[in-house]
């Protein structure tokens, strides 16, 4: 029994000096030798740096056309690079230039006019080609994607090499969600 008690009596003085013990650290030792460098690892997959997208509120919207600047679209961009266009309704998202889509109860084409550092798009009647106002609402935003050509040709080759290559991968780029995500963007 006493052989008990000192055993009981050490593990509650070795308890009560771990509780009550300093915590002061000491203070911090010499920066060691650097380290050797490892080996190069190999590339990762290309990310999406050579894509940008652009969105541009259109909730206040009314009219049969609309400008947007944009300062991005430069000249250059425009002789070698992909631009393409979406309009949002509240929940719809339509790839532009189209045809025949219905907008705010309306049957509606869209053109489109890409000029150095302005978007210019115009809703015309699907039958009889005239000017279609759009009323205030009816849209929600425009995005422009400009995908940056990667080859040295330039022009429409260049712009045709990129389109055939999403083409040739599946993806359509009328779809603007298969668009986001094949470059990794968020919607």
């Amino acid at each position: 029994m006493k052989t008990t008690m000192k055993y009981l009596g050490l593990v509650i003085v070795l308890i009560a000096l771990t509780f009550t013990s300093c915590s002061k650290d000491g203070e911090i030792g010499p920066m060691g030798p650097a380290g050797q460098d490892g080996i190069n690892g190999t590339d990762g997959q290309d990310g999406n740096a050579n894509v940008r997208t652009l969105t541009y509120d259109l909730t206040n919207f009314s009219g049969d056309s609309h400008d947007q600047r944009i300062p991005e679209l430069t000249q250059e961009v425009l002789d070698n690079d992909v631009i393409l266009g979406y309009l949002k309704t509240s929940i719809v998202y339509y790839p532009i230039p189209t045809t025949t889509i219905r907008l705010g109860g309306q049957e509606v084409d869209i053109n489109v006019e890409v000029t150095p550092n302005l978007y210019t798009i115009e809703f015309h009647d699907s039958e009889t080609t005239n000017n279609r106002p759009l009323t205030r609402g009816t849209l929600s935003s425009l995005k422009i994607v400009i995908i940056k050509s990667s080859s040295n040709t330039a022009g429409k080759i260049a712009t045709l090499g990129i389109l055939s290559k999403l083409k040739s991968e599946g993806i359509d780029f009328n779809d603007y969600y298969a668009v986001m995500d094949y470059f990794g963007l968020e919607y």
